[in-house]
């Protein structure tokens, strides 16, 4: 009987430990989105067309494959210089968000850079890490 009652807890222990890890690797992409829509989309809009020739658009955009080595700094520092996006020039200034963590900027740029078209490779906390160190 001891046995069996030591199996069960065992059982319910692996599995609590799965769900967990499960949970942790399956959470990113969700939280890259939900911070886009909490932080960006207002400007961005969910769809990252951005908004006509003000905002400029974040889907299939040039831009942010040309300017991968300086993501992190635009979301932490903001952008304040005119930009060519897709052939169309933007001067609208981009605030910045000093509080964003660097797990929660890993997340955005994994977001932003896999969706609406854009395929690049993920963002990894050391190439975060070493972006923000360059931030001027």
């Amino acid at each position: 009987m001891a046995v069996k009652i030591r199996i069960i807890v065992l059982s319910a222990i692996v599995i609590t430990i799965l769900a967990l890890v499960f949970r942790t690797c399956s959470s990113p992409p969700h939280q890259g989105e939900k911070l886009y829509s909490e932080l960006c989309a207002n400007c961005h809009m969910e769809s990252g067309k951005g908004l006509g020739k003000a905002i400029p658009p974040l889907a299939n955009s040039d831009y942010l494959v040309q300017n991968r080595d300086a993501f992190a700094c635009m979301l932490r520092t903001g952008l304040h210089d005119t930009i060519k996006v897709n052939g169309v020039s933007y001067d609208t200034p981009m605030e910045g968000n000093p509080t964003l963590t660097e797990v929660q900027i890993v997340n955005i740029a994994n977001y932003v850079y896999q969706s609406w078209g854009n395929q690049a490779e993920e963002f990894t906390l050391g190439e975060v890490q070493k972006q923000l160190e360059n931030c001027e």
